[in-house]
């Protein structure tokens, strides 16, 4: 049998007419474009390092026990509990707040289900509303008044604004099913927006680990859970008060006065991500969200990988859409834009490889630039907070598959879609 060999004069001449054939559809200027590009993505990511380098003391500015012995005015607090197919997980969060040590007369609950959901009637003997069959109708949890309201299968967002409706109190909470509230989270809360310039509170999130979850390998991706929250909450929010004295509310455990929401419109509809779209609006309007260091709230993780990859895609998406938001506030929205800017210059600097071969090597030396300054970041926060991150760049592995998710969604005409995160079959409560 003859050998057959590589002749690499031809192969030199396929890629000189490769070359010249991919010239002749793009102009030279591409592989400028290429390097300025990676130098945004290199330097918004030296923001996010100088961030996480920042000797900054990144405590919180009041004295919480302090402000808690001044406390003389307990305002009605509405908290809103949407839930669909969470009727296990419902039940534990309604029990915490059952033990609040916050006044119970003072506690308005208001549950915002489908009427599909099947999973709800224990939660509904609870809360005393089994008979209900219309928004509106309320009843009691023991000492505590419940509501019930009925969603129209569009999403969170528009279960919340029609909950909104219905409350009364001067303070709105928003508590997803898979929380739990520590005794203190509503004395913490109304502790802070009784100060005059803080307008919403969000509580420091942490998740529900268990024995499982806590060193095997197979629960690497709910310590990288663990791990992001750890970072937006004990380091990254602090700092970036700090810097601008903004920040930015997370999907739940946040509380927020009702007559900003009312001026604010509520929830947006349409938003994938309706908490960083009312921050954003809240942010540009002039108010301003503080994240507490006290009580946090504990949510169950997200179990199942291809729903953390629709969990995560949804946030990419919402993120993408709400950029022309932010970049129209850029004065009061600045620390921003590093997060909100970033999955748009990785885009630019892999797609234009894919397109122009000949610029490889310029999109190589920007994708090794960002890389390197990425890793900087890593091993510094590394240094500075321990083994709780360590587990980050699996978080981040799966934020990049799903950006390209997001965008394939984008493109085709999904770009609002909503879809929540859990399925009742896949639900484990944590045994510890």
């Amino acid at each position: 049998m003859q050998v057959q060999y590589t002749d690499l004069n031809q192969i030199q001449t396929l890629l000189k007419i490769i070359n010249v054939k991919y010239q002749s559809y793009f102009p030279e200027w591409a592989m400028t474009y290429i390097v300025i590009t990676g130098t945004i993505a290199s330097l918004l990511g030296a923001i996010e390092l100088a961030i996480f380098v920042s000797p900054m003391n990144s405590t919180n500015k009041h004295n919480i026990n302090n402000l808690k012995e001044k406390l003389t005015h307990y305002p009605l607090v509405s908290i809103i509990l949407p839930s669909y197919k969470e009727g296990d997980l419902l039940i534990r969060a309604l029990n915490s707040i059952k033990e609040q040590s916050y006044p119970h007369n003072k506690i308005e609950v208001i549950l915002a289900i489908e009427k599909d959901d099947n999973t709800i009637d224990k939660a509904l003997k609870i809360t005393g509303l089994s008979n209900c069959k219309e928004s509106g109708c309320s009843s009691f949890m023991e000492d505590i008044r419940t509501k019930l309201i009925y969603g129209k299968g569009q999403g969170k967002p528009s279960a919340l604004n029609e909950a909104l409706k219905f409350a009364e109190g001067e303070i709105i909470g928003v508590l997803d099913a898979d929380d739990v509230l520590p005794k203190n989270a509503l004395i913490t809360a109304v502790t802070y927006l009784n100060n005059q310039d803080i307008d919403a509170v969000q509580l420091p999130r942490e998740i529900i680990l268990d024995k499982e979850s806590e060193k095997t390998f197979k629960g690497v991706h709910i310590r990288a859970q663990e791990a992001e929250m750890f970072l937006y909450t004990k380091l990254l929010a602090p700092v970036m008060e700090k810097l601008s004295g903004i920040s930015w509310v997370m999907g739940s455990g946040y509380f927020v006065k009702k007559d900003v929401l009312n001026k604010l419109g509520g929830w947006e509809e349409k938003a994938a991500t309706e908490d960083l779209d009312l921050s954003i609006r809240m942010i540009a309007s002039g108010y301003k969200i503080k994240v507490a260091s006290e009580s946090p709230v504990y949510t169950e993780p997200v179990r199942n990988y291809s729903q953390l990859i629709t969990q995560k895609e949804r946030w990419v998406r919402g993120t993408l859409l709400l950029v022309p938001k932010v970049l129209r506030h850029p004065r009061k929205s600045w620390p921003l834009l590093s997060i909100y800017l970033m999955p748009i210059a990785e885009y630019v600097t892999i797609l234009w490889p894919i397109m122009a071969p000949y610029a490889l090597k310029y999109a190589i030396l920007a994708f090794l630039i960002e890389f390197l300054v990425g890793f900087a970041s890593y091993y510094t926060i590394y240094k500075r907070i321990g083994k709780t991150v360590r587990p980050l760049p699996v978080i981040l592995a799966i934020y990049g598959i799903t950006s390209w998710i997001a965008l394939v969604k984008l493109v085709i005409g999904k770009a609002h879609e909503w879809k929540g995160t859990r399925l009742t079959k896949d639900i484990k409560l944590s045994k510890d």
